[in-house]
């Protein structure tokens, strides 16, 4: 990822640094792990609606509470585990999203 723009500060590009060490260490493990990789958080309200793709998508923001609730809903679907996800706000239901990305729908 290269940072632009008001993130390219040392502690972001630290901050990156240590983000990818960490998902290459767990991509490595033998744990069970599914990564999500929102865009900018915010404080809104959570609309239920995102854009959830394994592909690179523009960057967005999403609220915290849809950020939330899609941890709720790849924890409950087994066929995102061993998978990254980038995450931002979006037109599809969370529920419908998880099921697309997974697969199923």
């Amino acid at each position: 990822m290269r940072l632009t723009g008001k993130w390219a500060t040392d502690e972001m590009r630290d901050y990156y640094k240590q983000k990818r060490a960490a998902n290459k260490a767990l991509r490595d493990s033998e744990l069970d792990w599914t990564i999500l990789e929102p865009g900018e958080l915010t404080e809104a309200k959570g609309t239920g609606k995102i854009l959830l793709s394994e592909a690179a998508i523009d960057e967005n923001t999403i609220p915290r509470a849809d950020v939330a609730a899609t941890v709720v809903a790849v924890l409950d679907e087994p066929k995102t585990i061993g998978r990254a996800f980038q995450l931002t706000g979006g037109s599809t239901a969370i529920a419908a999203a998880v099921t697309k990305a997974a697969g199923k729908g």
